[in-house]
């Protein structure tokens, strides 16, 4: 067997035994849960939605990578930000619409809080007759490999500002919430197409994108270029040049960044031992992880574990 076949063969061994005995569960799984952590607060209610402004972030947002067990939309009125979600970084400036789906990590890379900002993070809970919620996995924006931060034009900002007021407003009352929410994603819809059909790619930027999806779906148990070239019905070094001159960064080194940040978010946000980390992200070698990850962070993943 080659190389690969055996690393796949150990992969698969390893997650039946962790299905068998398995690992701690992260704490933040839990919708509610995270939001307190997140807040600092216990004043969170139990709706599977949460209205936040500027001022439910008093002690600012984590500075680690954390995945979103929930979905996320937030106006930014003013002040500058930015941030990072899966390969991606983005400047969050005055009437940008921020949206995150569930499954993504992001990271804010400065702690620098807006003047003005409204959110609403939500589970497809929210969602009852008559609407139906398998409407969200339909949506543009909550999809990999999407941007993040959208800056649609002033009136349909606007239009979207009224819609968040309302359901300010109204934020005591589910049923109210769930329809106004509903009309706030429909719009949002309409402007991502918008945009989309402004920003037209070119073939290599179509490449790079595809490229980062695939490796979005499938880095925890695939590292290799060949997988991902041949995927693309590319040759390796095709794809490398390509991945290269569109980034800066080699598609290895992509490759080796989101395992990095995915092991930063499970560190940080989850209870997970070192060693069910390192197997959950498809290494059968603590210490080669661990010689990888100081190589890339500066510290080991325990140190790391242990920064405030």
């Amino acid at each position: 067997m080659t190389n690969t076949s055996w690393c796949m063969v150990i992969f698969f061994i390893l997650n039946f035994l962790i299905y068998l005995c398995p690992m701690q569960t992260p704490k933040s799984f839990e919708f509610h849960n995270f939001l307190r952590n997140m807040l600092k607060s216990n004043d969170i209610g139990n709706h599977a939605y949460y209205m936040a402004d500027s001022g439910s972030f008093v002690q600012g947002t984590p500075d680690f990578p954390y995945r979103n067990y929930f979905y996320g939309v937030g106006l930014m009125y003013s002040g500058q930000r930015k941030l990072r979600v899966g390969f991606k970084e983005f400047d969050v400036v005055p009437c940008s619409v921020l949206t995150v789906g569930q499954g993504f990590i992001r990271q804010w890379l400065d702690n620098k809080m807006p003047n003005e900002s409204d959110a609403i993070f939500f589970t497809g809970d929210v969602f009852t007759k008559p609407f139906d919620n398998g409407f969200l996995h339909d949506l543009s924006f909550f999809k990999t490999g999407i941007e993040h931060v959208i800056l649609p034009e002033v009136v349909d900002f606007e239009a979207l500002k009224e819609i968040f007021q309302l359901m300010k407003k109204n934020q005591s009352n589910p049923k109210i919430v769930s329809g106004l929410l509903y009309a706030a994603l429909e719009k949002l819809e309409f402007i991502y197409h918008k945009q989309k059909e402004i920003n037209v790619l070119s073939r290599q930027e179509i490449i790079v994108r595809d490229f980062q999806n695939l490796v979005h779906k499938h880095y925890l148990e695939q590292k290799d270029m060949t997988f991902y070239s041949q995927k693309l019905n590319l040759s390796s070094k095709h794809l490398s040049e390509t991945v290269k001159e569109i980034t800066g960064k080699s598609a290895k080194k992509w490759i080796e960044e989101i395992v990095l940040f995915e092991a930063k978010s499970l560190l940080k946000q989850t209870n997970m031992t070192i060693k069910e980390i390192v197997y959950w992200l498809g290494y059968d070698d603590p210490s080669y992880f661990n010689k990888v990850f100081r190589e890339n962070v500066g510290v080991t993943p325990l140190e790391y574990r242990k920064l405030n």
